[in-house]
């Protein structure tokens, strides 16, 4: 690993299984324009990490999915260089490796850190996000119309979760809590011959 100059940050992530993290320019942008709200639209898993501003205001700013199906880790070190990884053992090769000051970024957070050299954990904020559904399709119609329009969106849902898991050689697994939640996933996933 390199040596970090201070106020520097070094993003170790497995982009197998971000399906999300294709590099930093349009996550940057997309925050720019919007703020946290950007990521209340990316449908998917992940965690993205990327500079955002530059000198004096800089700051690193990483993002998890709202399930937080992507674990993502962070550390700064004594000198305020921000490193992060989708798995905590990425970070013990640093020589400021310590337990005690991993920090992990929550489900549906963004966590801002500014790039200035020393400073305490009192900088670093992190804000919760939310999806909106609001912007999904209202179905008009009966009940076997209403019932359709929902098999028919969680078979799509639950394909796109299945192929980026596959994709991320993620294992796949089902926990049955014995309701219709758990039984209508397992059966998706069986109808589209994915067991």
């Amino acid at each position: 690993m390199g040596v970090l100059g201070v106020g520097e940050a070094i993003f170790l992530h497995d982009e197998g299984r971000n399906h999300i993290y294709n590099g930093a320019a349009g996550h940057r942008e997309g925050y720019a324009a919007e703020g946290a709200g950007y990521f209340d639209r990316l449908d998917g898993d992940f965690a993205i990490g990327f500079v955002s501003g530059s000198a004096p205001d800089a700051k690193v700013v990483l993002a998890r999915d709202w399930i937080g199906a992507v674990p993502f880790h962070y550390i700064i070190t004594r000198d305020g260089d921000v490193i992060s990884a989708n798995n905590v053992r990425a970070l013990m090769p640093y020589p400021d490796y310590d337990y005690g000051r991993i920090r992990a970024v929550k489900a549906g957070h963004v966590v801002t850190i500014p790039l200035k050299g020393r400073f305490t954990e009192k900088d670093v904020q992190a804000s919760r996000y939310t999806p909106s559904l609001y912007d999904l399709p209202e179905i008009e119609g009966s009940i076997e119309q209403y019932g359709k329009a929902l098999r028919e969106n969680l078979l799509a849902e639950t394909e796109k979760r299945l192929n980026y898991a596959v994709k991320g050689g993620v294992p796949i697994a089902v926990a049955f809590s014995g309701g219709m939640d758990s039984f209508s996933v397992a059966l998706a996933i069986s109808e589209l011959g994915k067991i």
